[in-house]
């Protein structure tokens, strides 16, 4: 009982403090003084011809002076018309560049391999990524550019929101994409690097060559974002700045099948136990273990409600109270509300679901990603 209610003490000091930095956030802006500063965008594409389009075409309409701007699209080993897709879009556009990647190179995760020679082949010093399923705001590298006025900042980040094509699931996979990165934005407050997603990031291209890109991390098949922002944050030199502006949203769809839900949540999870191997930033040691922690006293406290339903209610209400404020807090920040029935089912059934694929990512995860890059495995978006 005394270790149950100094855990909450704990986890309510910690969400206290993120809560706080979280109110404590500036307005977004979309001030860049001065010139615009020349960026690049950088993304890798493998088997992407039915999508790749649609990036193309959220890119051509950003609001950014497209002289300033230059998109790197990394043909990693393709199989299907991918080529053909970028090259006829070069061709219209003098400001889109083709790379291609004929072959993988042994101890590389192939997407890291990708996006490095993109990375060593753009021209300006400003690097945003995005995948290439994805569909940014017209404004998204405005809203970007803002966070590198402050010489600095090293790294910027924003939310990727995921949509299904049901409107009647689509609300709770926005959420459930939103959540974590209401954690992830609070932290950055207080320069706490938790995490970020490849699909709405940036940063300076000689800080990249500086810290000798990927590598250290270049083995796992993922982590071109979070192990890469930890490797940054590790070196303590830099800023990070978050873009909880509603003109950096990023948008993807949603896996089609349970399936490949689930196969995409494993990998989302299979390198967390990475962060405790690698050179990770205290704060994220702190943080993710007890989250995950409350979630599983929540999922436990269920099976104990019998012998004792007040110390059920008093976890429960603890987590999903703390949580709701400083995901509500973010939702209105970024000008995405949900509604409170997507709201509060959400907020039942995410411990269980954090509880089960947290466990289950580092034990089946490695595996979904191998699988998915042999083929035999629903094809699905890069991680």
């Amino acid at each position: 009982m005394i270790f149950l209610l100094g855990f909450l003490v704990v986890y309510i000091v910690l969400m206290g403090v993120l809560i706080v930095g979280q109110s404590r956030a500036p307005n977004a802006t979309l001030t860049i003084e001065g010139p615009f500063p020349k960026v690049s965008i950088v993304v890798s594409a493998r088997n992407e011809a039915h999508q790749i389009s649609a990036l193309i075409a959220a890119i051509h309409a950003q609001t950014y002076p497209k002289d300033q701007l230059e998109l790197i699209i990394v043909d990693d080993r393709s199989t299907d018309t991918t080529r053909e897709v970028i090259a006829q879009a070069a061709q219209q556009h003098d400001y889109i560049r083709y790379l291609r990647v004929s072959e993988g190179v042994p101890g590389w995760g192939p997407k890291k391999w990708a996006l490095t020679q993109g990375i060593k082949a753009a021209k300006n010093e400003i690097i945003l990524q995005t995948d290439a399923d994805c569909r940014p705001n017209e404004n998204w590298v405005s809203s970007m550019m803002a966070g590198f006025a402050d010489p600095k900042a090293g790294l910027v980040c924003g939310p990727a929101i995921i949509e299904s094509k049901n409107p009647r699931l689509s609300p709770y996979f926005v959420l459930d994409s939103l959540v974590p990165q209401a954690f992830i934005a609070a932290a950055l407050r207080f320069q706490w690097p938790l995490s970020c997603t490849g699909q709405n990031l940036g940063f300076r291209r000689g800080l990249f060559m500086a810290l000798n890109g990927y590598e250290g991390i270049h083995s796992y098949r993922s982590g071109d974002d979070d192990l890469w922002m930890h490797k940054v944050g590790s070196t303590r030199q830099v800023k990070f700045w978050y873009n909880d502006s509603h003109w950096g949203h990023v948008y993807s769809d949603a896996p089609e099948s349970m399936k490949e839900i689930c196969i995409q949540r494993l990998r989302y999870m299979s390198k967390s136990l990475t962060y405790f191997k690698q050179k990770t930033p205290g704060s994220v040691l702190l943080i993710l273990p007890t989250t995950y922690l409350m979630n599983l006293l929540c999922v436990i406290s269920i099976f104990l409600v019998l012998k004792w339903p007040y110390i059920t209610l008093l976890i429960w209400v603890t987590r999903s109270g703390l949580d709701g404020v400083l995901v509500q807090q973010f939702l209105k920040k970024i000008q995405y509300p949900v509604s409170r029935r997507v709201f509060w089912v959400t907020s039942l059934c995410h411990p269980f679901y954090y509880v089960i694929i947290g466990f289950l990512g580092p034990i089946l995860g490695p595996l979904a990603v191998r699988g998915w890059k042999q083929g035999a495995l629903p094809r699905m978006r890069q991680a």
